[in-house]
């Protein structure tokens, strides 16, 4: 009996998995083409991040301004401004120097701060490393939460619990991050309970996970900004599962409601929540320089904030590009994901 309900179920996982492929408008691969399938997609990635680095070079060579004169001040001298603009290159042709970043950034060399005259990776790779951890224990704490309440709103549809749970997912889902951000610092930093750190006190060089407590505000930002689209979309696909045809020649086989949600629905919600995880790996590599900036942490948000805000054009091509990498390998990889958790995709529609 179960045998049966559990071949039908991966016969119709493919509704709810095929369904979560369409929503994100991703194309499989056709019959045992897989590995060339990843292939091309990986090079796309490459092609995308090749395009993305011109409009990152060309947006930061029109920022108003003069790197030469934001180091050396209004008091400097035009021989001095000029001498400065030919020592960083400045004066070199716009492709010329587009070509220089590109090769630098390939092989390691990502030039030096103009600000504080140190290689630009030695500052980027701590703050990606910080970055990193907060992404990681974001993920940590979110995924897990929003699969126990997302499985509880499908199971209880339509009830009173369910209702509450999807109002503040939509009133979360709209509430921007440095206002989430704020009120936590209110609640819980300044002037309801101050029991934790308003922002960061983390040394650039230092492991921000070395500093627990200190992350535990943005961390805590980061969860209540992206647990509603993670919510949603598990409720979302455990209720198209548990409407299935298979669900239904289930309870009539007697079995247990646990067996049948924790078993065969919730076992078909993977590939849109994988998808889903991956596109929030995504979005958090943009959200970062506005929680980052908020506490303080020392990871790439920072670094951006505080390039733009001193023109330090190296770091700021640098971290850009690092985060449209980040961007691009996550949404390449929830293709992925989405590809080998999908049977037909999988197989290119082979039966």
């Amino acid at each position: 009996m179960t045998t049966a309900v559990e071949a039908e179920s991966a016969e119709n996982a493919e509704g709810v998995e095929n369904a979560a492929a369409a929503s994100g408008k991703r194309r499989g691969p056709k019959s045992g083409h897989l590995g060339f399938w990843i292939f091309r997609r990986i090079l796309l990635g490459f092609l995308a991040l090749a395009v993305v680095s011109v409009l990152i070079f060309l947006a930061t060579t029109m920022l108003p301004g003069d790197a030469a004169q934001a180091i050396l001040g209004k008091s400097a001298k035009p021989q001095e401004l000029a001498a400065l603009r030919e020592q960083l290159g400045l004066t070199r042709p716009p492709v010329e120097q587009y070509l220089s970043w590109l090769q630098g950034f390939f092989t390691g060399d990502l030039g030096t701060s103009l600000t504080s005259r140190q290689p630009v990776s030695s500052i980027v790779v701590p703050a990606a490393i910080n970055s990193a951890v907060l992404i990681g224990l974001t993920l940590l704490v979110c995924v897990p939460l929003a699969l126990a309440i997302g499985c509880y709103a499908a199971v209880h549809r339509n009830g009173r619990v369910d209702r509450v749970l999807l109002s503040a997912s939509m009133i979360f889902s709209v509430i921007p991050e440095f206002v989430i951000g704020m009120v936590l610092v209110i609640l819980f930093a300044t002037v309801v309970f101050p029991i934790l750190p308003a922002v960061a006190l983390i040394p650039p060089d230092q492991l921000a996970l070395n500093y627990a407590d200190q992350l535990v505000l943005p961390v805590a930002a980061l969860t209540l900004v992206t647990l509603p689209y993670l919510v949603l979309t598990i409720r979302s696909a455990l209720c198209e599962a548990l409407d299935s045809d298979y669900i239904v020649f289930a309870r009539l086989k007697g079995l247990s409601e646990r067996r049948i949600v924790y078993l065969h629905a919730l076992s078909n919600t993977w590939a849109p929540l994988l998808q889903a995880v991956a596109l929030t790996v995504a979005w958090l590599a943009g959200s970062l320089v506005i929680i980052e900036f908020l506490f303080n942490v020392p990871g790439l948000g920072s670094a951006m904030q505080k390039s733009v805000t001193t023109r330090d054009l190296p770091l700021i091509q640098s971290v850009t590009l690092v985060l449209a990498a980040v961007t691009i390998a996550a949404n390449l990889l929830a293709d992925v994901l989405t590809v080998l958790t999908t049977p037909r995709l999988r197989t290119g529609g082979r039966r």
